[in-house]
Order: structure tokens, then sequence, then C-alpha cells
């Protein structure tokens, strides 16, 4: 944080880390230098589509100003460094930075029925059909877990874009969870998260096959089941074991 000025000035903080969603904050100043000349906010061109000034308060020397960000859904993280400006000369007075963090995208690289889930963290995924790049679900209402496994914490976002689904992921341990997107007319589509962190591959012959069936938290579980004509796995009990009588 640069602060150009030697008049009293004092910004409560200097970064201001924001998740992915959309919402906003509070920045807060002190100065002595704007009663006559007041000031504005510069937001870079750069940043101007996803970051906002929407309200401004005065109130004897103290100032706040509230900012809004808009959801991330690029991909990747992104930040910007506001300017505080006096209005009669346009002298740079201070500076604060506002970064937000992104939701890892599953889909960016390949279209799938079923992603991978590693670790705790935000995730997205765009709305496509399977594989089928040509068919993509909107006018999505809702997005909701199905059914899960394990004991981790799946919350899709509600202000997640048209198009797409953005959830978070706590309380991570192994196990399979089905998500959904609904619209006017019920469940358009689901998807199979497969949350595990050992998967390895096996090869035979001129083909390299995973270690272990679709679902399974390791080699020797049983995974996932489906049933001819539908798309959708389902769980039944993670080992057989044989007795006898």
């Amino acid at each position: 944080v640069n602060m150009t000025s030697s008049g009293v000035f004092v910004l409560e903080e200097g970064t201001y880390n924001r998740d992915f969603k959309s919402g906003s904050f509070t920045v807060v100043f002190h100065s002595d230098m704007f009663e006559e000349s007041g000031y504005t906010i510069e937001i870079p061109s750069n940043a101007s589509s996803w970051l906002s000034n929407v309200q401004t308060r005065a109130d004897v020397k103290e100032y706040e100003e509230t900012m809004a960000v808009t959801v991330n859904d690029t991909g990747h993280p992104r930040s910007a460094i506001v300017q505080i400006l006096k209005s009669d000369n346009g002298q740079n007075v201070g500076e604060f930075i506002v970064s937000q963090t992104s939701a890892t995208n599953l889909s960016a690289s390949e279209l799938a029925n079923c992603y991978i889930i590693k670790s705790n963290g935000a995730y997205m995924f765009n709305t496509y059909k399977g594989t089928d790049g040509s068919k993509l679900f909107v006018g999505i209402t809702d997005r909701n877990v199905e059914w899960i496994t394990n004991g981790a914490l799946i919350t899709p976002y509600d202000g997640s874009p048209d198009g797409k689904v953005m959830f978070e992921v706590g309380n991570w341990s192994q196990g399979n969870a089905l998500l959904s997107v609904s619209g006017s007319n019920g469940i358009m589509w689901s998807w199979h998260l497969w949350m595990v962190n050992d998967l390895g591959t096996n090869s035979l012959g001129n083909y390299v096959m995973m270690d272990r069936n679709l679902g399974a938290t390791s080699k020797t579980s049983n995974g996932a089941y489906y049933q001819y004509g539908r798309k959708d796995p389902f769980i039944v009990g993670e080992f057989t074991v044989s007795t006898s009588r």
C-alpha cells in the first residue's frame, strides 16, 4: 500500500481479500485533506467489469466506500489497485488492493460426467451434458447434492452464473456424491463427484486403465454400480464379505 501524501491519512486496511462469491465490503479511511477538495475513487479500467464502488459516506474526516465484486467464474484469481485521488488536482493520496480468489474450473481442460475432487476448496464446472460440448444446460434455478456417501460438506453456490455450477467442499474425505441442476421442469442433469486422493493406473498391453473401479476409494473396494440405461451411479456396500453358516 502506497500513501503518497504527507497529510493526515489512515487507511484501516491495505488489502481486502475476497472469495469467489459476489458481495460487498467497506473500505474506511480517515483524513483531514478532503474537507475542501473532496476525493474520488479510481478503479483500474481492467477491473471495472468486476469491481465497483456503490456507496460513499463521509462524516467528520472519516470516509467509507462500499465496494462490490461480482462472482469470479474465470478460473483465475484477480486483483486491482484502487487509488484515492484528491478531486481538485487528481493527486494520488492513497491506495488499497482488492484481491479475489476463484473456484478451480474442473471442466477447463475436458468435459466429463464425473469429476475428481482431491481436497477441500472451491470448484466449478460448466453444465454441459456429459462430454457433449454442444449441449449446455441453462435456465438453472437450483443446484443440489442428491446424495453423498461420506462426511464431506458440499455446498452449491446459489449465485453461480447460469450454465455453471460453483460449489465449496469442506471436511473432505474419500467418497462419492451426485450433484444435480434443476430448471422449471425439474432435474435437468447430474454429475458424479468422486472424492479420491490416491488414484493410479495400470497398463494392460497398449491400454492404460485406472487401478480401481469408478467411484472406488481404494484398489479393493467395490466402487460405483451402474444399471443398464441409466447414466447415474449408485453406491452399494464398499466391500463384499463372504461368510459361512
